[in-house]
């Protein structure tokens, strides 16, 4: 086994053998074990120049990644980067060097597992066919950690960078272009991206020569020759060539076109792909009499109805997709790629055992096709227990991207104020594609270790918080939110779907409270308002059970892992609100809540991390402190206001939304991290913070309000991606980031337009 296969080989086997010893346990051994393999090849087909050998932290593995880390002690990464560049030089390519991991600035603090997102880019990324070709084609490809020494050779370091990175490097060595935080996983946009650095340097790749020569020596066909021109990304010459072929027999006309409708795709021009996948039917037409290639025949008809199929997938045809892609024959060259493309169709059309089933059918393609690499990882359970590939955490974007992407440094699409119904749009778009079977949004990995039972309470809340996010913009989508609406407070109200006294109830209860608040606003049924208001009452029952008691060390808090400030005051939020609607709140939730928080308050403002916490008085702290609450002080200065306690001031409130958009930038640094990255400060707090920050705005006068959501709209709508979705740790998923964006949106907006 050469280096580069056993460097991916260790990192899978880092994240699957644990899991593989569970499944086996299970008696699910043999097949997990057979598509364990599979993924294991996943990336595996790009030619890295150099493939770091460190594995990757997830969560659980830390003693491998130790044992990894001695056993490459000698690893010299400068070494591994001047190795590539001297082969840039040489072959007068870039090289497009691929980091799944930042040590330098922080040793890598800020990300806890970053094996997920690597995983999710080998999948989507390094195992699609196009994307390969122009890697191995176009670039000097590396994989490669950046320790301290090449943090301070280009310039970076985290925070300021968060992995993944790709980074383009000219052959002089000079860095053309950054792109970080990637959270959002989409073949054609990285595609585009590529193809569009890689003309930049005009030298041919060493392929694309043999294959002219091979022509001229009448090697290879024509129609194998405009492939080659395809394969190193040159779509206006493939299509020219396509035009220009004469005098070849009807099945040859058919390739031709098949591949003139891949370059067509491939720039965005759906059209006239359409029109060329077309012209390939005609030709199939011709040839359909042709015996002895009848074969041949059958499977570029499958190529063509492939080609459909994604196309239409990518413009977002659902029914008419899955007519193309089941369409393809179990003996066509692209049944794989058909298969998977249908998997993920099925998947986003809230079918998941009709997608589970065509993961399995592609899966079947061998350990040579990528798309059965791609189909195997969806198959298997990561060590959280939910599935380990990015498909089903809808990080997969198999659509056409949003526009804007032109100079992106990361995945997001930044708009503007006047932008956002359109960027609400597309996150209604993206809430509805992830809603499962049981009417739930449950596509969250948020387990920290040890307490993964406390899963079904987070894809409660997130199920909470999509539903009133679905509520608030029912009007861009009527029918399709109500019968999302439908399945979803099935789920919400079936408490099996609870995990009692696990970590995290308190927010699975807060947020089904919030959401019959949204609801009972909408209603207009006297009968039924009251019906809603019988179900506050029974959750505001059981928050009160589950705030602590007199007598105990932290009382008056909510607890979701310990008690603490934060948490605390987002339930005296949702009390707060269904009090206001009629719910029977008694008086001692909201007061032993105010004086909990008030026992966490510093006299600068801030507010202790956990209750319990000695309260910091040292000026020579107070930046750090007041940084640190930069997301949770206002809420809680909001929540001791509600509570009617004599403390509460809403100048107090005032302050807290002044030190929150003095220290935001800190807080939007460090969002798409997974763990504690600049001191208290992590990036799963980033949509709590935000959320529950415009409900405090809430609280004050209408001309300060309005003034402080205009602001926070401008805000809002620099965040989306480029899938539609909202996101801040990828751990606790998108469609929890997307519901609380799109309610923070909704807050900022009001009831008018922007």
């Amino acid at each position: 086994m050469n280096p580069k296969s056993a460097t991916l080989v260790l990192l899978c086997l880092s994240l699957l053998l644990p899991t593989l010893r569970g499944q086996q346990a299970r008696g699910l051994g043999p097949d997990w074990a057979a598509r364990a393999a599979l993924a294991d090849r996943l990336g595996s087909g790009v030619a890295w120049v150099v493939n770091d050998p460190v594995l990757l932290e997830e969560g659980r593995n830390r003693a491998e990644v130790r044992a990894s880390r001695r056993a490459n002690k000698g690893f010299d990464r400068i070494q591994a980067m001047d190795r590539a560049l001297a082969q840039a030089k040489s072959k007068k390519r870039p090289v497009l060097w691929y980091v799944p991991r930042i040590l330098a600035g922080m040793g890598g603090r800020q990300m806890y597992r970053p094996a997920l997102p690597d995983l999710y880019a080998r999948s989507v990324f390094f195992s699609d066919p196009e994307c390969v070709d122009l890697l191995n084609r176009r670039f000097i490809p590396l994989r490669l950690f950046c320790d301290a020494p090449l943090g301070k050779r280009f310039g970076i370091t985290a925070p300021d960078r968060v992995e993944p990175a790709l980074v383009i490097i000219a052959p002089d060595g000079k860095v053309i272009r950054i792109i970080d935080r990637i959270r959002s996983f989409n073949a054609a946009w990285l595609e585009q991206i590529l193809r569009k650095e890689a003309e930049k340097f005009d030298a041919p790749s060493a392929a694309l020569e043999v294959a002219r020569k091979r022509f001229e020596a009448k090697e290879i066909d024509g129609v194998e020759l405009i492939h080659a021109h395809l394969r190193d990304g040159l779509l206006d010459q493939t299509v020219k060539m396509v035009r220009a072929l004469r005098g070849v027999a009807p099945i040859d006309t058919a390739r031709a076109w098949v591949l003139a409708a891949k370059a067509h795709r491939r720039m965005g021009k759906v059209d006239d792909a359409q029109e060329d996948l077309a012209l390939a039917d005609k030709a199939l037409e011709d040839a359909k009499n042709d015996r002895k290639r009848g074969l041949t025949v059958r499977g570029v008809r499958g190529e063509v109805a492939a080609e459909r199929g994604r196309i239409q997938l990518l413009t977002g045809r659902i029914p008419e997709a899955r007519r193309s892609l089941m369409s393809v024959s179990s003996r066509s060259p692209a049944r794989a790629e058909a298969r998977y493309l249908l998997g993920l169709l099925e998947f986003f059309d809230g079918r998941e055992s009709m997608a589970v089933r065509a993961f399995q059918e592609a899966a079947l393609a061998g350990e040579d096709d990528p798309w059965a690499w791609k189909a195997a990882v969806n198959l298997i359970d990561g060590l959280d227990r939910t599935p380990l590939g990015p498909a089903l955490h809808g990080f997969e974007d198999p659509f056409a991207p949003i526009e804007g992407q032109k100079a992106s440094t990361d995945t997001s699409v930044p708009r503007s104020p006047g932008e956002a119904r359109d960027l609400a749009r597309a996150g209604l778009e993206f809430l509805l594609r992830m809603q499962r079977t049981n009417g739930s949004w449950s596509d969250s990995r948020y387990a920290y270790w040890g307490t993964i039972d406390l899963t079904p309470n987070v894809w409660m809340a997130a199920t909470s918080l999509a539903c009133a996010a679905l509520l608030e913009w029912k009007e861009l989508d009527p029918e399709r939110v109500e019968a999302a609406l439908k399945r979803g407070e099935a789920y919400l109200f079936d408490d099996r779907n609870i995990s009692e006294g696990a970590n995290e109830e308190i927010y699975a209860q807060g947020y089904r409270l919030l959401y019959l608040c949204r609801r009972f606003d909408l209603e207009r049924s006297a009968r039924e308002k009251k019906s809603l208001v019988g179900r506050m009452d029974a959750i505001v029952a059981r928050l009160d059970e589950l705030q602590s008691p007199e007598g105990s060390k932290a009382v008056g808090n909510f607890a979701h892992e310990y008690p603490n400030a934060f948490c605390t005051a987002s339930v005296m939020n949702s009390l707060h609100l269904a009090k206001e609607r009629g719910a029977k709140v008694p008086q001692h939730m909201m007061l032993r809540g105010a004086e909990a928080l008030l026992a966490s308050r510093s006299p600068d403002g801030s507010y202790s991390y956990s209750a319990g916490r000695r309260v910091s008085t040292d000026p020579k702290r107070t930046a750090e402190r007041l940084k640190n609450s930069v997301a949770r002080a206002p809420i809680c200065e909001a929540a001791i206001l509600w509570s009617k306690n004599p403390a509460g001031d809403v100048k107090k409130v005032e302050a807290a939304l002044d030190n929150f958009w003095k220290y935001l930038p800190r807080l939007e640094r460090i969002r798409k991290c997974d763990f504690h990255t600049d001191g208290e400060l992590g990036g799963f707090f980033f949509w709590h913070g935000i959320f529950h920050t415009t409900e405090t705005i809430k609280a004050l006068p209408s001309q300060k309000r309005r003034a402080q959501m205009k602001k926070m709209l401008k805000f809002l709508t620099t965040l989306g991606e480029l899938d539609g979705s909202f996101i801040d740790s990828h751990e606790l998923g998108k469609s929890y980031g997307t519901a609380m964006g799109l309610l923070s949106l909704k807050n900022a907006m009001g009831k008018g337009k922007p």
